[in-house]
């Protein structure tokens, strides 16, 4: 069974649904992916989009003016481009078709980045065509020239998104640059560290956990509960593994650690 990532703009729902439905009752071996069906309730809609297309054999690109200019399209493709899986761009009902064929007047520097001009388009004239298209494509994918990869390509971010080292330097200079630290605003970036990228995401937590931790320090010095401070604080500084230490260092920025390390 063929694994196909279906990538369209949010404007072209109403074909793409058909389509995508059509692909489906026709019963030829094609697993779809599609945003509609495919991203669980309440889960990270980016991340699974970008976990669709590392597991597609095919990305399916449903190709219009709106998908032209979509940035999240051109992520999608330009990611599925960049991890090496084979692209069939299928040209939608349009501006682009009159009469069931291509326009001439295309204009080929449309194509989003990473969609090569050279890749042959396919204009959508039914289902029919479209399978029989579809499995003449997947028969000639070479699977020497189509070699996954996806692990050294970096996740791209969303449009606008922070990078997560920008995150992680915010992190930095809020509790070790600024004085008195500088809370809030790490835990916010922490959050979206935790919330978003997957590679930071056991870090963050631990972090949010360790500032929850120093806090209830503070509250105990500010009690004058010296002994019961010098406990916690030896439990704190146990807590620490060098996976934290490494990710930004021993913090301290009241220096318990000087009167009861």
């Amino acid at each position: 069974m063929t694994k196909l990532f279906v990538s369209y703009a949010l404007h072209d729902s109403k074909v793409v649904d058909a389509i995508v439905a059509e692909l489906q009752a026709a019963g030829q071996g094609f697993d779809i992916w599609f945003d509609k069906d495919s991203i669980p309730p309440g889960g990270n809609w980016w991340h699974a989009i970008l976990a669709g297309i590392r597991d597609c054999e095919v990305f399916l690109f449903m190709l219009s003016e709106r998908s032209a200019q979509s940035e999240y399209c051109g992520l999608e493709v330009q990611y599925a481009a960049d991890i090496n899986r084979p692209i069939f761009p299928l040209m939608l009902p349009g501006a682009w078709i009159t009469a069931n064929k291509p326009d001439l007047a295309f204009d080929s520097t449309l194509l989003p980045k990473g969609l090569d001009s050279d890749i042959q388009r396919v204009p959508h004239q039914g289902t029919a065509n479209l399978l029989s298209a579809l499995s003449t494509a997947i028969e000639t994918y070479d699977p020497n020239v189509y070699k996954d990869l996806s692990e050294s390509v970096p996740l791209p971010l969303r449009p606008h998104e922070t990078h997560p080292i920008e995150m992680y330097t915010r992190v930095k200079a809020a509790l070790f640059d600024t004085r008195p630290p500088d809370v809030p605003t790490a835990k916010s970036a922490l959050y979206t560290l935790l919330k978003n990228h997957a590679e930071f995401r056991d870090v963050a937590h631990a972090w949010l956990e360790l500032l929850d931790r120093y806090n209830k320090l503070t509250l105990l010095a500010q009690c004058n509960m010296k002994d019961k401070l010098c406990q916690r604080f030896s439990e704190y500084k146990a807590s620490y593994t060098s996976k934290l230490s490494d990710f930004l260092g021993f913090y301290d920025p009241y220096e318990y650690d000087s009167r009861f390390g």
